[in-house]
């Protein structure tokens, strides 16, 4: 039987088929989707491809592409940005290990949990104003004291944060980042799967960096890596893609004899799709400066005041004593039934008050505008009627890291009291 989503009481019946856990219903039943700005699982229509005699030489292509737009020479080409998290874990990271550094993505985190290792999120300095990812120095240090340097193999900084709501770091802060890391000889790698649109931000608010294009702030701020890893399917025209690149020729061997032994997940076909969609970076940019642009209209259309935050990504709902975890849940199911229309509880976000809860992301291009304006006014109408939210239960958590994605629920009465 074919599942359909085209009514109220077909979502109903297809939430609770798929557990009563957004996460696990296919992008095909539903409407209008918000849960990912990855173009991963998308059908999107990929960059056109052009038969180059050469396919042999594709991996120096490849490489020789993102040091002119990333300015790093040793680099891995992949099929995932989690599986550059995995080699770069795999390769520099025993158990006993702690990682430094912005909020993590979960899959960062579950590789070190894997390997014995754990991850430290350091304190941002600049919680009110406009580069909200930046890292507090000093707080830093004190971590670096605490853990002991030969516990740390590597500092990471995230271009615009995702858990904590898709917000900038500035070149200033990442400049003073890498001087601590210099300080204790420990590498400082930079996550740069939003790259593009830090340095769109970086342009706008850094006085000091207007006359600048936003490929030479791109160029900027990896040179004051030791290393970069990043997903590309979340700024770039592809579904598929990541990268892995490192200064430090010995790093570099390290991770790739990984890749030697578990893969790049690259096919011929896969490889050409990446070194097409890196052949524009001009046009990249533009596309990203459209999403930022789209994304702030969007919050605009919402109109939630301070119980919303905007990031380059998304529009991201903030938790607060009457907005907990369980009941984000709620509402996002209740949306979802009622309107066809799926947002996410944020990736790596936590449950404290003020904190990115919620997710609306939106992929590079965009959307239709009267798609957006649409999906606004079933947000706001979800979220005002509370009287349908209902609470969930946990009926299944199956084993593994992978347990909390996976788990089930039964509708266990509503969350007001």
């Amino acid at each position: 039987m074919t599942l359909l989503a085209d009514t109220v009481e077909a979502r109903a019946r297809v939430l609770a088929q798929h557990g009563f856990n957004l996460d696990l219903i296919p992008s095909r039943l539903v409407l209008d989707d918000y849960q990912t700005d990855s173009l991963m699982h998308r059908d999107y229509p990929s960059v056109p491809l052009l038969r180059q005699d050469g396919d042999g030489e594709l991996d120096e292509r490849l490489a020789a592409a993102f040091q002119a737009l990333f300015g790093l020479p040793q680099v891995l080409a992949l099929a995932q940005g989690r599986l550059a998290e995995a080699l770069l874990v795999n390769a520099l990271v025993t158990a006993g290990d702690c990682v430094l550094g912005s909020a993590p993505f979960p899959t960062l985190q579950a590789h070190l949990q894997l390997r014995g290792a754990t991850y430290c999120t350091v304190s941002t300095a600049d919680a009110g104003g406009q580069f909200r990812a930046d890292l507090d120095c000093v707080a830093l240090e004190q971590a670096i004291k605490r853990v002991g340097r030969q516990r740390i193999p590597f500092l990471l900084v995230e271009a615009c944060t995702n858990a904590i709501g898709g917000v900038p770091v500035s070149l200033d802060n990442l400049r003073a980042v890498k001087a601590v890391a210099d300080r204790y000889g420990i590498p400082l790698l930079l996550d740069a799967t939003r790259i593009l649109s830090n340095a769109c931000l970086i342009r706008e608010y850094a006085c000091d960096w207007r006359d600048h294009d936003e490929l030479s702030i791109v160029q900027a701020l990896c040179a004051l890596a030791d290393g970069v890893l990043l997903s590309a399917t979340k700024e770039m025209p592809t579904t598929i893609g990541g990268f892995l690149a490192l200064r430090d020729r010995t790093l570099f061997e390290r991770c790739r004899d990984q890749a030697l032994i578990f893969g790049t997940g690259l096919d011929l076909l896969g490889k050409r799709r990446l070194l097409a969609a890196m052949r524009e970076p001009h046009g990249l940019v533009k596309q990203v400066r459209s999403r930022i642009d789209q994304v702030r209209r969007f919050h605009g259309l919402l109109q939630l005041g301070d119980e919303s935050q905007v990031g380059v990504h998304g529009v991201f709902l903030m938790a607060g004593a009457q907005f907990t975890a369980m009941h984000a849940r709620a509402f996002l199911n209740h949306l979802y039934v009622g309107y066809g229309v799926r947002g996410a509880l944020n990736p790596g976000g936590s449950a404290g008050p003020g904190d990115a809860l919620v997710r609306f992301a939106l992929g590079v291009p965009g959307k239709d505008e009267r798609v957006l304006d649409t999906a606004a006014i079933c947000i706001g109408e979800a979220l005002r009627e509370t009287d349908q939210h209902l609470a969930l239960e946990e009926v299944h958590r199956p084993a593994g890291l992978a347990g909390g994605m996976l788990a089930t629920y039964r509708q266990a009465g509503s969350v007001q009291p």
